[in-house]
């Protein structure tokens, strides 16, 4: 019962230093969520500028739609992260979603390296990727980014923020499916791969 009433000057108690290390954490969640979202940005802007090789154009209206939705998107995901309790914050469950987010992305980049090379004979001649995951789905790069997306739900906490990570996935699913119809329909339909998921989906 000291404790709650402390006679120091300082008014000193171990429950008012819990509640100092229970801010400094949810402090450094902010700053995850903040460091993961902005390394996701940093990572399309390279792959963008080094990496792809288009071989057509986007309209300015779909290029603005595109990037103030994916700005939207972060500032909705920072904001139902600073309403996570610190007494809720669990911390493995952070360091799990960072190490999902990494290697998501390192999966997502590597196999759009794979993807660039393809294009290096001709903007217009096609190929069918090999190497890495591509041996057993169609689109291993939106798996990265599916994992990166569940890693980032990890680190904030929020199951709003889930929710749209879910729904991010959903879309890039769909994406996938209209590839492999893609593929099928250009290389034929003798070519078997899963869409995102080996064995799943």
């Amino acid at each position: 019962m000291r404790e709650l009433s402390p006679s120091t000057q300082l008014a000193y108690s171990k429950f008012a230093l819990h509640q100092d290390a229970t801010q400094t954490f949810a402090g450094r969640r902010l700053v995850e969520i903040t460091w993961s979202q902005f390394s996701q940005l940093t990572m399309i802007l390279q792959e963008v500028f080094y990496v792809h090789r288009y071989s057509g154009s986007i309209s300015l209206s779909s290029a603005a739609l595109i990037s103030s939705s994916y700005a939207i998107f972060t500032v909705v995901t920072y904001w139902f992260s600073t309403y996570v309790a610190p007494e809720e914050y669990s911390q493995p469950q952070c360091r799990t979603g960072i190490a999902l987010f990494v290697f998501g992305e390192g999966v997502n980049l590597y196999h759009h390296f794979i993807l660039s090379n393809l294009r290096t004979t001709g903007p217009n001649q096609y190929k069918l990727p090999q190497g890495g995951l591509f041996r057993y789905i169609w689109c291993p790069h939106y798996l990265g980014e599916i994992i990166s997306f569940m890693g980032i739900a990890l680190i904030s906490q929020h199951l709003y923020v889930a929710l749209l990570q879910v729904s991010s996935s959903l879309y890039l699913c769909t994406r996938a499916y209209n590839t492999k119809k893609w593929y099928k329909e250009k290389f034929g339909s003798h070519h078997e791969r899963w869409c995102v998921f080996p064995w799943i989906f």
